[in-house]
């Protein structure tokens, strides 16, 4: 009674040792104890017996079948020691190095197409209406860039030239340019102003006061604008695409470096400006009105 007990505390599935050996659960049903050792029972043996009406099998039966249970199937099952987990394991271990390849081939394309790629299709390139020769003109006016971008007598600052400022000198044409051909022409005859890109045109919602840097801080114009003013041809304007306003605001470079003064005119460039002149890096409202 006692060995019969036994056997059915044995759940099907469960892993038992005969001999000494593992034995693979699939193929088990229950054990007993006969002779103080576990002998094996496979399934289908239970089942014979049940269909008989025995309900159990007989000892002597299971002396017997004990005997016959085959080394293949009270074999070593051990997962980490057979060939079919060790192929998985190679697998996973090739398989990492793939997604870790394409991951850094994925990484190195994004990079290339973001900081690279994307910048240039961000900005459109456009061509000022007229080539204008800023060193020529420098070497004919008396008071260099303040000839043409004076302050007026309120202290407010002219900017672009307007039409009237060129005709006194432009209102026929005098050389064989056909730029200045163009711009008598095309805007002076017909009195249209020149619609210049402005490379240095802050948004809308900041100002900037030229008579406070210029004049009270007595900056050069060439701080903020470059050696603009030694040119013989004005350079490609390049607008953005989303915000409108030019790239020499932001700067040519997306990380943000810049090796001159002039390379960008973000507000954290004024900051630095003030910071490093005033000790301070100023109000909000100083800049933004």
């Amino acid at each position: 009674m006692h060995k019969k007990n036994n056997i059915n505390k044995l759940a099907v599935g469960s892993t038992v040792t005969a001999c000494g050996e593992a034995v693979r659960p699939k193929q088990l049903v229950r054990a007993a104890f006969v002779k103080q050792e576990f002998l094996i029972i496979p399934a289908n043996w239970v089942r014979m017996s049940k269909k008989k009406g025995t309900g159990t099998v007989p000892m002597t039966t299971l002396d017997d079948k004990a005997k016959e249970v085959s080394p293949d199937v009270v074999g070593d099952t051990n997962p980490t020691s057979s060939p079919d987990n060790c192929n998985c394991e190679n697998k996973g271990k090739d398989s990492g190095g793939f997604i870790l390849f394409f991951f850094i081939i994925g990484l190195a394309a994004a990079l290339v197409a973001g900081w690279i790629i994307f910048p240039k299709l961000l900005y459109s390139q456009k061509k000022q209406p007229i080539d204008f020769n800023h060193a020529l003109h420098n070497e004919l006016v008396e008071e260099g860039c303040e000839s043409c971008h004076f302050f007026r007598e309120d202290g407010s600052f002219s900017g672009v030239p307007k039409l009237a400022q060129c005709i006194e000198c432009h209102e026929e044409v005098q050389g064989e340019d056909p730029e200045e051909e163009k711009f008598v022409e095309t805007y002076v005859a017909n009195e249209n102003e020149v619609p210049w890109l402005v490379y240095s045109r802050q948004p809308d919602c900041v100002f900037f006061s030229h008579a406070a840097h210029v004049k009270a801080a007595e900056m050069d114009c060439a701080a903020c604008h470059g050696h603009i003013g030694e040119s013989t041809h004005l350079k490609t304007y390049e607008e953005n695409r989303i915000s409108g306003y030019s790239r020499d605001i932001w700067g040519k470079n997306a990380a943000g470096f810049k090796k001159n003064t002039w390379d960008r005119m973000k507000m954290d460039d004024c900051a630095k400006c003030h910071q490093k002149e005033t000790g301070s890096k100023g109000a909000c409202f100083q800049c933004h009105k």
